[in-house]
């Protein structure tokens, strides 16, 4: 059909010389024409992979969201010593393209108290009373054992210094 309607052009559309520029149109105004085609199917598809990518994306961080929120149900539930201080999703396209989520725990204020309190001082249990005795580590420096007092039965007990372990 193609070579029919540029036989018919041609008759019909001569220059001085007798020759055809119908013709050269035709086929260059073709050629334009499977370019464009070509280039808009082009772009469509790589619009289409754009999407699907970034759909990608807001789903992993959706799922990313929703795990850190099980995460911190969970801690929650359990009364664990750790929270979420942060987490952060990223994603990064490219030759080697990939998403990950990055979570920081923090121990909670009131493990920060516990740790606090047992690095201050050395708890040791009097084995015949069950009560907890409270020595400050300072008092314990530079010392293998040490004799503490019971406040409640004035009993004297030797203690390893180190481990608080009781001697005698």
């Amino acid at each position: 059909m193609f070579n029919k309607l540029k036989e018919t052009a041609t008759k019909n559309f001569t220059d001085e010389e007798g020759n055809s520029q119908v013709g050269v149109n035709i086929k260059e105004k073709g050629e334009e024409l499977t370019a464009s085609i070509k280039q808009k199917a082009t772009d469509a598809k790589d619009n289409l992979k754009d999407i699907s990518v970034m759909n990608k994306v807001k789903d992993f961080t959706k799922a990313s969201v929703k795990t850190v929120e099980d995460i911190d149900n969970d801690l929650l539930a359990s009364n664990s010593q750790y929270e979420i201080n942060n987490f952060r999703v990223s994603a990064t396209a490219g030759v080697t393209a990939g998403m990950t989520l990055d979570i920081h725990f923090v121990k909670n204020q009131g493990a920060k108290e516990i740790a606090q309190k047992a690095s201050r001082f050395l708890i040791v249990v009097n084995p015949d009373t069950g009560s907890k005795i409270q020595v400050p580590r300072s008092a314990l420096v530079n010392k293998e054992t040490a004799k503490i007092k019971d406040p409640k039965t004035e009993a004297v007990l030797t203690i390893n210094a180190k481990t608080g372990a009781i001697l005698s």
